[in-house]
């Protein structure tokens, strides 16, 4: 990867914005308002600051850190709040609306690829880079809604879905630069019984978990499934996608980060599944503004708990793809269940109780079997063969 060419467009995509910024303030001047044109000068010295750092970067290697975190932690958000204002207003003004909406999507699908090259993907310390990717996962899957006609263009945007495209590509970049492979995948080298009995599992699971554990016995509540229709929507099936797009490859670059953190440690696959598993945990209690504590912590300890077993999937086969596809199959499962996408619900009745004692021990029980034996084996070398580059020690400091 040439860095002094992604060097060149960050600059370069920095100084758009401010002058987009300026631009919208001398508009606003001549519309006779001077209070929203302060507001846009205000909103301007952010980028602003951001090019000086950038410019004074190659100074020392303190104020390339420097430069790289301010990136890190301002350029993600602002890109976002300029894409969005300037998104709404444009199609506020014009008649071709399909247009202007496919060109601020490729915009969209691009615009952070420079912050993640010059800035997350020079990071050195497995913890920055850690913290790095949650953040700026964070801030792409945070582009606010469009309204937008027809309802099925806009769903594309507000459901995520085009956010999480926009992840994965600068999820590849990023692992390019901590000097991993392009590809995500890695050729198959497990048993195939194994892998049967996985995939198995899986589909035994997600059953259970969409159509059983509600009753009011305990033999209702673990044996009875409740086959009422499914009602799928566009919306939930785009959020589905969203989901396995951008949660999954959230945990790619987190399994990166920590293997090459922990690569000289015998415990380096319990770490990479564990710890992975709570960041992704962690990550649903930005529910807890849609729903009560109780049903976000609950679902926040399912969602770990699933974690373990997206995370074997793709440390012992090797198939991103694959954890994506389940992912996708979980969540559209339930929306399709539920009759779309809702908040989640705790009551603390037997079945609360009952169904969530289910969801977390029975993942934990087969990360375990799986962390054991030629299983864990498969996966240590599946480790190995991701860290097989000239410059990935570079990534333990």
């Amino acid at each position: 990867m040439n860095l002094k060419k992604w060097d060149f467009g960050f600059r370069y995509e920095t100084a758009i914005v401010i002058l987009v910024w300026w631009g919208m303030a001398i508009f606003n001047i001549s519309k006779g308002k001077s209070a929203t044109a302060g507001l846009c000068i205000a909103a301007s010295v952010l980028p602003v600051l951001v090019f000086v750092f950038d410019l004074l970067k190659r100074h020392s290697d303190k104020w390339t850190v420097a430069a790289n975190w301010l990136a890190i932690v301002l350029m993600p958000a602002i890109l976002s709040i300029t894409w969005y204002i300037l998104f709404r207003n444009i199609l506020q003004h014009v008649i071709f609306k399909m247009f202007i909406t496919i060109v601020f999507s490729l915009i969209l699908l691009v615009m952070d690829l420079p912050v993640a090259v010059v800035a997350i993907g020079q990071l050195r310390n497995w913890l920055g880079r850690l913290i790095a990717v949650c953040y700026f996962n964070m801030v792409l899957l945070s582009s606010t809604v469009i309204e937008l006609k027809p309802q099925g263009i806009n769903v594309l945007i507000t459901s995520g879905l085009m956010a999480a495209i926009a992840t994965f590509l600068a999820a590849i970049l990023i692992a390019k630069r901590w000097s991993f492979s392009f590809n995500p995948d890695l050729k198959w080298q497990g048993s195939n019984v194994t892998l049967i009995w996985l995939v198995l599992f899986c589909l035994i699971f997600a059953f259970w978990a969409e159509f059983c554990g509600q009753g009011n016995s305990l033999g209702e509540i673990l044996l009875k499934p409740d086959l009422a229709p499914l009602k799928p929507t566009w919306v939930s099936f785009c959020r589905a996608i969203e989901a396995g797009v951008f949660e999954e490859t959230n945990r790619y670059l987190t399994i990166l980060a920590l293997i090459a953190g922990f690569a000289y440690s015998r415990y380096r696959v319990q770490i990479a599944l564990i710890v992975s598993a709570i960041f992704f945990g962690l990550l649903h209690f930005t529910n807890l503004g849609g729903q009560a504590f109780a049903a976000t912590l609950n679902q926040a300890v399912y969602a770990a708990a699933l974690g373990l077993v997206f995370a074997i999937m793709y440390l012992y086969t090797g198939k991103l793809w694959l954890a994506m596809l389940y992912h996708f199959g979980i969540d559209f499962l339930n929306y399709a269940v539920n009759g779309g996408v809702k908040a989640q619900v705790w009551s603390g009745t037997l079945s609360d109780w009952v169904s969530s004692f289910v969801l977390v021990l029975v993942p934990v029980a087969i990360a375990v079997w799986m962390m054991t034996g030629k299983r864990k084996q498969v996966m240590d070398e599946n480790i190995d063969e991701k860290l097989k580059t000239n410059e990935w020690q570079i990534g333990l400091s």
